[in-house]
């Protein structure tokens, strides 16, 4: 949405002012008129375009200036805003400031989304040591193909699978839901350490690359599903990343999105929650918030 012209002018000549004291390294002065130019923003100001720009400004400041934790939420406030949760520069950033605060697992997870959307773009120069977190996730294979060009490349080699290839998958698909069934039954009875202690021997026999199976993405789903419900947060953290990196042949129906947004909201990180769910909504179409477990998640994206 665009604002009035005269308004829009107004702002613009402020946010300019501060670009210009930014240049200066007049970093105070430079978020006071930030400040002021997005004061002067009408009510629903996600929904007009410069809001973006404005708090990204302001959450730029705040990093530069050591402020880690006001940064965060000025990203994410700006993820609010129209065409922020695909703004690569945003998830960059909030990768960059998790990163400085060594929370490595929220880094991972928002560096990942940066490289799916923007490449290596914006890892350059200095920010090469940021890609090093996420290097062998996304590192491409011997052969130099990336990620993108194998699932290409196995969605083609399904037509020419033998018979005893069809043969040994179905072997592996019988034999891991024997054990997801196994591992599930033990969580519904409450043995959360009996159902963890399934799910590491299941991870262990699936081949290498684990991350490029179907069904590994299956156990991990389960995985960050239970750590959760347990409450496991520290287990949960270290690997929600593979959740973005594995399964990449599935309908990319905000799952994803929908269970790390659920680990945020155990965790009472509801800035990153909110936006998580924002995707999932937005890529199920409402479909994941329905029934009543996820009443709460369905409530929270609701309000303003």
């Amino acid at each position: 949405m665009e604002l009035e012209k005269d308004i829009y002018d107004k702002i613009m000549k402020l946010y300019k002012q501060g670009e210009r004291n930014e240049e200066k390294c007049e970093y105070e002065k430079a978020f006071n008129k930030y400040e002021k130019a997005f004061h002067m923003i009408p009510e629903n100001i996600e929904e007009y375009d410069i809001s973006s720009l404005i708090l990204v400004s302001m959450g730029d400041i705040r990093l530069l200036q050591g402020n880690y934790s006001d940064a965060k939420n000025y990203y994410f406030d700006a993820m609010n805003c129209t065409d922020g949760i695909s703004n690569p520069y945003i998830l960059f950033n909030l990768g960059k400031c998790f990163y400085i605060q060594n929370d490595f697992e929220r880094a991972k997870e928002y560096f990942i989304r940066t490289y799916m959307m923007d490449g290596t773009n914006l890892f350059c120069d200095d920010n090469k040591k940021y890609f090093q977190l996420i290097e062998e996730l996304v590192s491409k294979d011997s052969n130099g193909k990336s990620s993108k060009e194998k699932v290409t490349e196995n969605k083609k080699s399904v037509k020419n699978k033998t018979s005893e290839d069809r043969k040994a998958i179905k072997k592996m698909e019988d034999k891991f839901f024997k054990d997801k069934f196994e591992y599930m039954d033990l969580f519904e009875e409450g043995d959360i350490d009996g159902a963890l202690k399934l799910i590491w021997k299941v991870w262990e026999w699936f081949p290498e690359p684990k991350v490029e199976q179907d069904l590994f993405y299956l156990l991990i789903e389960d995985f960050i599903e239970i750590c959760t419900a347990a409450k496991k947060f520290d287990l949960a953290n270290k690997y929600i990343s593979l959740l973005f990196v594995t399964g990449l042949k599935r309908v990319d129906d905000g799952k994803r999105e929908f269970i790390a947004g659920k680990l945020a909201y155990e965790q009472g990180e509801m800035k990153l929650a909110k936006q998580l769910f924002y995707i999932a909504d937005a890529k199920s179409e409402g479909y994941l918030f329905r029934g009543k477990e996820n009443k709460k998640y369905k409530e929270f994206i609701r309000k303003k």
